[in-house]
């Protein structure tokens, strides 16, 4: 079939030459339409009902690689589905990759120099977006005109803490570059990257790479057995600049001092606010500095409004007294405080009823209910503890932010506040004010909520009640209150397909669709 032939979104795209091909998979020299420019398309052909490894890490390298926007990282323009194809379009850089670079010429030290500060720069951008790409090696690593290098093929890389992943997953990359965390399947770090971009650095300087054996386990023995000793032989043929660097590179274990892409910048003497560019990363040291300005800077604007609020009596009226008169009933007598949970976005299809039975719940209190609700006056405090921290609001508007220092000040009667957390849902809190008592009450987010996980192939906007929610694939589960869910899942291409689910708290429902299925 000739390449004319190939009908990928033709209003955005005209294919000029195929550059490789692997089965289903493909790339193509093109050029786009509008606005004019030359790329390079990257396509994969939709004809198989269970999606492929090759087709998912094309999906995750389009995810990954929209949120990025640096000079040394290759730059996603677009993606999508047109006629039975997936595609992703990236900017064409006509370059060398670093393996071809070494393998024609040996490198200076000036040149090498300048292409380590620039992966190092990547890598302190993309960890910033808590991103590991889990595969930086010579091919993955491009260089162009005056040397200027971009960081390729973010099809391994994944997010920190992405609960998407298991741990059998995690094992995949290029063995000769792996770490031994990385290798071991255990909890990745940037320091997987930075272990990579080591043996990368090494191999410049010494071009051999220090790990490879006669076969794959060998080196990956070798690097499973790198220790402290044979650490101290390798940097020995190294000068004491390059053996300082790659010897915080090669961390071994954990009683090694723990280096960030942006401690490395810093030792070269990089100016990193220039270099980064796009998105300022501070070191652990800088982030204290300025967190300790910025703390100054809170305590003079709260003097000044406290001087202002005083004098006008605002403060008292509205932060420390807040008044709060919502009242829903009498509560009875006994040794503890009714707590009324209640989902606030109108999720749920319960009715208020239902949702009031299910959601009663009695927690740990420091106070004692002396009198029914009727006989409540006056004010009483309420010590609020949450996991993780919310916001708190009243319908006077916010109040604090936990941990709260103080117990917030209301009247005696039934109070309700929303919590906020943009991890998670609004949540409604309701509980009972006791006068001149102080009620202490705990909640953990994390158990209060259900959660959706939704498999679609190709791919779906995902609506829950109505109401758009997310587009798959999911970068994190969906988080609902429980209670009954009509889910709705829309492609251009294909009809909608409805369902109902169940959401129970603290479990993970799944639900799964494909629209190839006829």
């Amino acid at each position: 079939m000739s390449i004319d032939e190939f009908n990928i979104a033709p209003e955005k795209f005209k294919l000029l030459k195929c550059l490789k091909k692997e089965g289903d998979y493909a790339v193509y020299y093109a050029q786009q339409i509008h606005p004019e420019k030359t790329i390079l398309l990257k396509t994969y052909k939709l004809d198989t009902k269970n999606e492929s490894i090759q087709l998912s890490r094309l999906k995750r390298e389009a995810r990954l690689l929209a949120k990025l926007d640096h000079p040394n990282i290759i730059k996603v323009l677009d993606s999508g589905i047109s006629n039975d194809y997936f595609y992703i379009s990236v900017e064409y850089f006509p370059n060398k990759n670093l393996r071809e670079l070494m393998n024609e010429k040996q490198i200076s030290p000036e040149v090498r120099e300048k292409l380590f500060i620039q992966l190092m720069t990547a890598l302190a951008y993309i960890h910033s977006y808590t991103i590991i790409h889990r595969d930086i090696k010579p091919e993955n690593i491009l260089i162009g005109e005056n040397n200027v290098l971009k960081l390729a093929d973010f099809g391994l890389s994944v997010i920190i803490n992405d609960s998407s992943l298991t741990q059998h997953q995690s094992i995949v990359g290029t063995p000769a570059y792996m770490s031994p965390d990385q290798l071991r399947g255990e909890e990745l770090s940037e320091s997987t990257d930075l272990f990579s971009a080591g043996i990368v650095y090494y191999e410049l300087i010494m071009n051999r790479n220090p790990f490879l054996g006669k076969d794959v386990v060998e080196t990956v023995n070798t690097i499973l057995n790198f220790g402290k000793t044979e650490k101290d032989n390798l940097l020995k043929e190294l000068s004491e600049t390059e053996s300082s660097l790659i010897g915080k590179l090669l961390r071994v274990n954990s009683d090694e001092p723990y280096v960030s892409a942006v401690d490395i910048l810093e030792s070269l003497q990089v100016d990193i606010n220039t270099t980064l560019a796009i998105r300022k990363i501070f070191s652990r040291r800088k982030n204290l500095s300025l967190a300790i300005y910025f703390l100054l800077f809170l305590a003079l604007s709260e003097s000044i409004f406290l001087i202002y609020a005083l004098a006008s009596g605002y403060y008292i009226s509205h932060f420390r007294y807040p008044k709060m008169t919502t009242l829903i009933g009498a509560v009875p007598k006994g040794d503890s405080v009714a707590i009324t949970q209640q989902p606030v976005q109108g999720d749920s299809t319960k009715s208020k009823t239902d949702e009031k039975k299910e959601a009663n719940t009695t927690v740990e209190s420091a106070a004692t209910v002396g009198q029914p609700f009727a006989e409540q006056t006056g004010e009483g405090e309420l010590m609020l503890e949450t996991t993780p921290w919310v916001s708190i609001y009243s319908d006077s508007g916010f109040i604090d932010t936990t941990p709260i220092k103080k117990p917030i000040r209301a009247q005696a009667g039934v109070l309700t506040l929303r919590l906020k957390n943009p991890a998670y849902p609004d949540y409604t809190l309701q509980t009972q004010i006791l006068t001149n008592k102080t009620t202490s009450v705990r909640i953990n987010l994390d158990t209060l909520f259900g959660k959706i996980d939704c498999k679609i192939l190709p791919w779906g906007d995902i609506y829950i009640n109505g109401k758009f929610r997310a587009q798959s694939p999911l970068k994190s589960p969906i988080l609902l209150l429980p209670g009954e869910y009509t889910i709705m899942i829309k492609h251009p291409d294909f009809s909608p397909t409805t369902q109902k689910i169940q959401v129970k708290k603290n479990e993970m429902t799944i639900v799964k669709h494909n629209f190839f299925d006829k």
